[in-house]
């Protein structure tokens, strides 16, 4: 074998190796979210949202925050690769899980739309839309452009975006999603 046929061969089977570590992380992600939801049953929602004592209908969102897991261990692996801003890594991959939470609260019917993120002084540059009308999701974007062009006037959408690739696959696999293997790319005749 001839040293490019033997460099094209070690391409390709780098190559496979990314897909089969992607395919296990995705596995892994799977199986960590099942476990989370057999440890911790889901209480229904009731139909009404419960009044506070101080009058206001916020009393099911605290209700929900208090359903947020833990961060899972796969989390945590993850985060190290994160950068400190005004929020430490551990922050920001929480801001990603707690994001997921509640967009899973919202697929599962128990609130209309989720919770605000905590803010962030960093620009998104990943964008994961979990409900789309007329996509197949969940997708990611790696443009403003495009996911502009997804969630057009937001109506029936489901999205958020992050300042990385770490904190949209937390925040996909809180969710209940495995991460897409590729991003999407959009055409005008979408």
């Amino acid at each position: 074998m001839s040293q490019g046929q033997l460099a094209i061969a070690i391409n390709s089977l780098d190559s496979k190796v990314d897909l089969l570590i992607t395919k296990v992380e995705q596995l892994t992600l799977r199986l960590e979210v099942l476990e989370q939801a057999i440890e911790r049953p889901r209480v229904a929602a009731p139909s009404e949202p419960a009044v506070s004592a101080a009058g206001s209908k916020s009393s099911q969102y605290d209700g929900l925050a208090e359903q947020i897991p833990p961060l899972p261990g796969w989390v945590l692996d993850l985060c190290v690769s994160l950068q400190d801003c005004s929020l430490t890594k551990r922050e920001r991959a929480e801001r990603a899980w707690e994001s997921g939470t509640w967009a899973r609260f919202v697929l599962e019917g128990q609130i209309g739309v989720p919770r605000p993120s905590k803010p962030i002084e960093l620009p998104n540059k990943i964008y994961v839309v979990l409900r789309a009308p007329g996509y197949s999701c969940p997708l990611f974007c790696e443009s403003a452009a495009t996911y502009r062009a997804v969630v057009r006037e937001f109506k029936g959408t489901l999205s958020h975006g992050f300042p990385s690739r770490t904190e949209a696959r937390i925040y996909c696999g809180a969710a209940g999603f495995t991460w897409p293997e590729q991003a999407f790319r959009w055409t005008p005749n979408q």
